[in-house]
């Protein structure tokens, strides 16, 4: 029981180490580390900073949650986009966990 609980927390931790460097890899190879907010990512960084600035959300087309967690981010690191970027990496790549983990209980 205990080695196939160790076994598992090593098959997770590898899951997560392998996608967060696939999602690093591309944050800095494809995307650019300086590279600056476009499309969708241009409205959700506009907001954080109106969040910032004014104090109020601006938007009824976008979903709240991830303007605030920009706007935090920015308080946190300043207006830095590669840190959001990395951040949002973090959580994509506990999404995998997730899906890993039901998958399991599915199957």
């Amino acid at each position: 029981m205990i080695k196939e609980k160790s076994q598992s927390n090593k098959i997770i931790f590898f899951i997560f180490i392998l996608a967060l460097l696939i999602r690093i890899l591309f944050n800095i190879f494809y995307i650019g580390v300086h590279n600056v907010p476009t499309a969708d990512a241009q409205d959700y960084h506009n907001i954080a900073l109106n969040l910032l600035t004014a104090g109020s959300y601006n938007s009824t087309s976008r979903p709240p949650l991830l303007p605030f967690l920009i706007a935090i981010l920015y308080k946190i690191f300043g207006i830095n986009y590669f840190a959001v970027r990395i951040v949002l990496s973090i959580f994509g790549s506990l999404t995998c966990l997730i899906v890993y983990k039901i998958a399991k209980e599915i199957f």
